[in-house]
């Protein structure tokens, strides 16, 4: 008997924390990345998450964090970030129609009129808003498949290539906006998984903030299934099996694509390229 390993693509997280792919344009994107239901520390540098972790909750995703009334801010350090792309990705639930808290953030240190954020806009709507040295709101709304955000699961990237080009993906549908939002008065240097002004009302089984700007194209099919967004973000399952020695082979088995399969750009543009 020989050993083989079969891969197969993920339809939800990990099970134990992983660091993201960097094979993909949305793995390679990333600079910091969340588990929380697995992990109290950033995927990535390894700082831990300050703040409430919320309750475990259960769901399509896998195991996500309950963040429902929390009025705590879970914030943490992460490496500064001040020119422009800003791309935030995040996977949970709306709870309910809360317009303030944001289940994900970026933010300055003591910089107040610097934040850039999602929220649930209203029962049908999600939006991404941006705001610079206190300049021009941008609020940039997209509606999900179905016509509901509430109590539906979200697949979300939001992301900023400049100070007038503003994209949002959900779960496959896109909106855009080139209201000029400015530039942040010093680097980003603070994320949040829940805000502070009001009680939250979300679930969270992802949050992550990325460096390199994604295609149109890639960022849409990237939040279009459960598949296509953790097999971009995270390496395929394993599993190993036996097989007869005669005439048999030890590798590795593809049992499937592994998700929208996209090459990396160059570093100086946007990834997600269709590969050859």
């Amino acid at each position: 008997m020989r050993d083989g390993i079969i891969l197969s693509p993920r339809t939800t997280q990990p099970q134990v924390p992983t660091a993201p792919r960097l094979d993909t344009a949305l793995g390679a994107s990333l600079r910091s990345a969340f588990l929380p239901s697995l992990s109290n520390r950033d995927l990535l540098s390894g700082v831990p998450i300050n703040g409430s972790l919320g309750t475990a909750v259960v769901g399509q995703f896998g195991r996500g964090q309950a963040f429902t009334g929390v009025l705590t801010a879970s914030e943490m350090v992460m490496p500064g970030a001040s020119a422009y792309p800003f791309v935030l990705v995040w996977a949970g639930r709306l709870t309910a129609i809360v317009t303030s808290p944001a289940p994900i953030y970026v933010s300055i240190n003591g910089g107040a009129g610097n934040a850039h954020y999602i929220i649930g806009g209203s029962s049908t709507q999600v939006v991404y808003t941006t705001r610079n040295n206190f300049g021009t709101v941008d609020q940039l709304a997209v509606t999900p498949p179905g016509g509901s955000s509430i109590n539906v699961d979200l697949l979300i990237i939001a992301q900023s290539l400049s100070a007038t080009d503003h994209r949002i993906y959900c779960n496959g549908v896109m909106a855009a906006s080139t209201v000029d939002s400015g530039v942040p008065v010093s680097a980003f240097d603070r994320i949040g998984l829940c805000g502070t002004t009001t009680a939250n009302d979300h679930h969270t089984y992802f949050a992550g903030f990325g460096r390199r700007g994604l295609m149109d194209s890639y960022a849409r099919r990237a939040t279009l299934t459960s598949t296509a967004f953790w097999g971009e973000l995270f390496p395929p399952q394993q599993r190993r099996i036996w097989v007869p020695a005669a005439g048999a082979a030890t590798g590795t088995i593809p049992l499937v694509g592994r998700g929208p399969g996209f090459a990396l750009a160059g570093r100086g543009g946007i990834a997600g390229s269709r590969a050859a």
